[in-house]
C-alpha cells in the first residue's frame, strides 16, 4: 500500500471549478491505496459538496483536469504532509 496526496486544483477557471464556493466541501485528502485509480475512487467516495457542484458526471476527484494525485514517497525527511488552512 502507499500514500496519495490528492489535491484540489488552484488554476481552474470560475465556471468550472467545482471549489469556488468554499462551503462543505474537501480541498485535499491523504489516501492509502494499491494504485492511483484507487486512491481517486476513496477521495470521490469521500468527497463533501464538491462533487455535486463538478461540471463532469465522474467527479473532480476522479478527473486529472480537476485534481491532482501524486505519490507520497515512503521514505524523506521529517515532514507535514498535509496541512489545509481556510
Amino acid at each position: 500500500m502507499a500514500l496519495w496526496l490528492l489535491t484540489a486544483r488552484r488554476d481552474l477557471p470560475d465556471n468550472s471549478n467545482p471549489w469556488i464556493f468554499r462551503y462543505n466541501k474537501c480541498f485535499a485528502m491523504v489516501i492509502r491505496a494499491e494504485t492511483e485509480t484507487e486512491a481517486r475512487d476513496l477521495a470521490s467516495k469521500n468527497a463533501g459538496d464538491e462533487n455535486r457542484a463538478a461540471s463532469i458526471e465522474e467527479g473532480p476527484w476522479r478527473h486529472e483536469g480537476f485534481s491532482r494525485c501524486q505519490k507520497i514517497p515512503e521514505t524523506g525527511e521529517p515532514s507535514v504532509i498535509l496541512r489545509q488552512v481556510w
